[in-house]
């Protein structure tokens, strides 16, 4: 379990990112 927690946080944060930068592009339009 303590193997998958890293990446599982790394998905969590490229996930967040990608999310972020969709928000910034809408507003962007």
């Amino acid at each position: 379990m303590n193997i998958a927690l890293p990446s599982l946080r790394q998905w969590v944060i490229g996930t967040a990112g990608l999310a972020s930068g969709m928000a910034t592009a809408l507003l962007l339009l």
